[in-house]
């Protein structure tokens, strides 16, 4: 079994090292270069698909996909969430018959080398900002994890390594976890580093959590979106003596050009989990997964009763 068409309707970037597996599978490829600017743009994009690529820049709303009935197959090439943290109206693709696929964990590690890069420059003074008098090392301060997934649990192993003091808070206990669970005043009050890794659309810190931080803290978010509430963060973040370190996919353009006039904001140029690795690595499980789903989408047809 072969796709008729596939369409990658956003900027993916795997084409470099997708493009020649993916062509097999199909008759037609189409990789788009940029991001649709419309859902009208993005409905005309994939109109003749029954596959579509996408990034988690992009939306595939349940309207969308009711004006796409060829489509039988939605591959991310981003992470799948759950519910209303999703990119899909995975409501709508179920009730359609529409196999999605996500990838997990192909970025994780541009995000630890990123923060822990800036965090030791912060430290030491070897960047444009020193967080204390006299230059320190992380061995002691007292690292607070949000959410305890997988790049949660790889930068508290991390900070576990650098001999620093490490907590945990999450919606659910971790049953597995090595560090000690406590309650989000608690943990917040009583943590010099806050390392923030939350899902998409999950808004956390409000102007109370804030306070209950205190002054003289660092905060740490790469997430797809701000953990906080912005105009809460930007009373925080006026005190000098407080310090955040932002992936730049973590923040809107408005933001990004709103924390450029803060010298203790540390931001990236770009999304730190994006990298020439990772890129591989998501062009070879975007692949695996289209493969999947052929095989998937196969057993399906064959499983269809005889008319």
């Amino acid at each position: 079994m072969r796709f008729h068409k596939i369409v990658a309707i956003d900027q993916t970037g795997i084409s470099e090292f997708a493009e020649a597996a993916l062509s097999a599978m199909c008759d037609t490829l189409v990789m788009y270069q940029d991001d649709p600017s419309s859902q009208s743009e993005l409905i005309a994009r994939a109109q003749d698909a029954d596959a579509v690529l996408l990034s988690w820049r992009t939306r595939l709303s349940k309207e969308a996909l009711n004006s796409l009935p060829k489509l039988s197959y939605i591959g991310l090439c981003c992470t799948l969430y759950d519910g209303p943290y999703a990119n899909v109206d995975m409501s709508a693709a179920g009730r359609k018959g529409i196999l999605v696929k996500g990838v997990r964990d192909y970025g994780d590690n541009g995000v630890v080398e990123f923060l822990y890069s800036e965090l030791i420059r912060l430290m030491s003074g070897s960047g444009e900002v020193r967080f204390a008098p006299e230059a320190i090392e992380l061995e002691g301060l007292k690292l607070g994890i949000l959410g305890l997934g997988t790049v949660g649990r790889m930068v508290a192993d991390m900070g576990a390594a650098f001999r620093m003091d490490v907590r945990y808070y999450s919606r659910t206990r971790r049953a597995d976890a090595p560090y000690p669970f406590m309650e989000l005043g608690e943990l917040l009050r009583g943590s010099d580093v806050i390392s923030a890794h939350l899902p998409r659309n999950v808004v956390l810190l409000r102007r109370e959590h804030f306070a209950q931080m205190g002054h003289g803290k660092v905060l740490m978010n790469t997430g797809l979106q701000p953990c906080y509430e912005n105009e809460s963060f930007l009373e925080w973040i006026a005190s000098p003596d407080n310090y955040a370190i932002i992936d730049a996919g973590a923040a809107t353009l408005d933001q990004r050009e709103q924390y450029a006039a803060y010298p203790n904001i540390i931001m990236g140029r770009q999304a730190v989990g994006f990298t020439r690795n990772a890129r591989r690595r998501l062009a070879e499980r975007v692949v695996l997964n289209a493969r999947e789903a052929l095989t998937e989408l196969g057993t399906r047809k064959e499983s269809l009763p005889i008319q």
